[in-house]
């Protein structure tokens, strides 16, 4: 049976299924365009959002804090190190606080204190400036976001595209003219015709073996975007959580217990951030994470990671941010919090993504980027809490300037979906072994010899690796829509893990989250933003671009 295509049209898509997509969702409606989500999986529930601890940074400057804009600026400023994209970081500082507020139209609401709103100081702000949203209908984490927004969507009638992977973004001349969507739920290629798309596809994680991201961000729409003709910059800037739980179970623990008064201890139960950084356990992530990293190198590391003893903080204070990590505890009957817990660093996000302005725009008239999926807001190291502050308030800025731009821009040509249909080969055997393998091999690689620590041994190593795997995968074709969308999605990945390898070939330097063995100081000289490009043949091109917006020492092709 032929393989059915529909035509579905729409003023703007928004291609993601979290807080990003959601918000800038919502945006483009209230703008008054005609709006269309598609996600990989069911919409509030995919991506990283859900999992997350549902903290939001903002300045909420009233009688209770001591906070300003410009001290939260310089914050964002000097964990970035100071190549952060001017103008997104002032967006965030000054946004973030009004956009927190607004969220409670929506029915979300923050956990009280005897103050008002909790307010938690974490490592790296000068002051207590995160707000963790409540459960939402017995729903916790970051779904007491999502929840309520997926609601507020279908309520003003945006179109949401559960289980509709987008495969292709399709442009003419240098326009967006539409993408083309696997809907697996209906078993038809959809060519989906639009003035406008954001993308809010989230990060890398999932691309490295130990990872807090979810089975969905795989980088995909890094790529998409490469192969419409936007830049990617920053993206040797992978950040590490320090503190994913190994043992008793594996869990992401949040920044809140170290400022909640948990510390980090080696096998023989010292105490040893304040070898690393005078902020001790209070130092950015960037830091802990490397100080973790160290200290398992070292040999002082317990089955994998070092100990996290969170005996100092208070049981209210357990009970009041951090009730699920206690009713897991509890499950598991362990001596929590008077036993410590064993954590190690896992991926955790991306600073860098595609190229944009303060509107979330790109180079290709018509496609926006945010979230996640954008890069320069963070520089060389995100804060924590400010994942979610920069998806809700870049959310609200891409999705008005896409329904502004779709307002006087008109529709290109539909998009074909001919090349697609030339890839299916009816009876091809099943893709899962193939796909099992290569993506082990690829988490592998990145783990070993794109994380923590780096050296141009390694990642030359990596890069041939991404090659190989590229060139295995190229004459492959999928018996059906779904190992069609499988393929396309590990293809996509492999294109923007090059552009992180190629990026931290070309930086060599250590700076924020990148560290480079082979040159471990942090240099003047690299005061800048590694861009990167798709040349025509469908290789890679980094730059290097110094804050002046002078050419850098060194191009290079991959």
């Amino acid at each position: 049976m032929a393989l059915t295509v529909t035509e579905l049209e729409t003023d703007v898509l928004v291609i993601g299924g979290g807080l990003t997509a959601l918000r800038a969702a919502i945006a483009a409606a209230e703008a008054g365009a005609r709006v269309t989500v598609a996600a990989k999986g069911v919409i509030a529930r995919s991506g990283s959002t859900p999992i997350s601890s549902a903290g939001v940074a903002g300045c909420i400057a009233d009688a209770t804090s001591e906070d300003s804009v410009e001290t939260y600026l310089a914050d964002i400023r000097t964990s970035g190190r100071a190549i952060n994209h001017p103008r997104l970081s002032e967006v965030l500082a000054l946004e973030s606080g009004p956009a927190l507020i607004d969220l409670q139209r929506f029915g979300i609401s923050f956990v009280s204190g005897d103050n008002g709103w909790d307010r938690v100081r974490v490592p790296g702000h000068t002051h207590p400036r995160s707000f963790r949203a409540a459960p939402f209908e017995g729903h916790g984490n970051g779904l007491g976001l999502t929840l309520p927004l997926r609601r507020c969507a279908e309520e003003l009638g945006v179109v949401l595209l559960d289980a509709c992977p987008v495969i292709d973004i399709v442009t003419s001349g240098k326009r967006l003219a539409g993408a083309i969507a696997a809907d697996l739920n209906l078993g038809q290629l959809r060519r989906i015709r639009c003035a406008a798309a954001i993308l809010a596809t989230g990060g890398l994680a999932y691309m490295y073996a130990r990872t807090n991201g979810t089975r969905n961000v795989t980088g995909d729409g890094l790529a998409l975007a490469l192969r419409a003709g936007a830049s990617l910059r920053d993206m040797e800037f992978v950040q590490f959580h320090p503190t994913r739980m190994v043992r008793p179970v594996s869990m992401l623990l949040s920044d809140g217990l170290i400022a909640d008064g948990a510390v980090l201890r080696d096998r023989h139960g010292r105490e040893f951030m304040h070898d690393y950084h005078p902020r001790g356990n209070h130092a950015p992530r960037d830091v802990r994470a490397w100080a973790v990293f160290q200290e398992i190198r070292k040999g002082n590391g317990v089955d994998g990671g070092v100990l996290l003893d969170c005996a100092a903080v208070p049981m209210e204070r357990l009970k009041l941010r951090h009730a699920a990590l206690l009713r897991v505890m509890e499950t598991r009957g362990w001596g929590f919090p008077g036993t410590p817990v064993v954590a190690s660093p896992a991926a955790h996000f991306l600073m860098g993504g595609v190229s944009v302005d303060e509107h979330g725009r790109t180079e290709v008239a018509g496609l926006y980027a945010a979230g996640e999926a954008a890069g320069g807001a963070h520089g060389a190291n995100r804060l924590g809490s400010m994942g979610l502050s920069e998806a809700v308030v870049m959310g609200i800025r891409a999705g008005a300037a896409a329904a502004g731009f779709a307002r006087g821009a008109g529709k290109g040509p539909s998009p074909d979906a001919g090349r697609w249909l030339d890839q299916l080969e009816p009876g091809a055997p099943p893709c899962d072994t193939v796909l099992s393998r290569s993506w082990q091999r690829l988490r592998k690689t990145m783990w070993e010899h794109v994380s923590l620590s780096r050296s141009e041994e390694g990642l030359r190593s990596a890069l041939m690796d991404v090659e190989a795997l590229r060139c295995e995968l190229a004459p492959i074709r999928a018996g059906n829509l779904r190992d069609l969308a499988r393929l396309t999605d590990l293809r996509l990945a492999l294109e923007t893990a090059a552009a992180v390898v190629l990026s931290a070939l070309l930086r060599c330097e250590s700076r924020g989250a990148h560290r480079r063995e082979d040159h471990p100081d942090e240099s003047p000289e690299w005061l800048g933003n590694v861009y990167v490009r798709m040349l025509q043949s469908g290789r890679l091109e980094t730059s290097f671009i110094r804050l002046d917006g002078s050419l850098g020492p060194a191009l290079a092709t991959g």
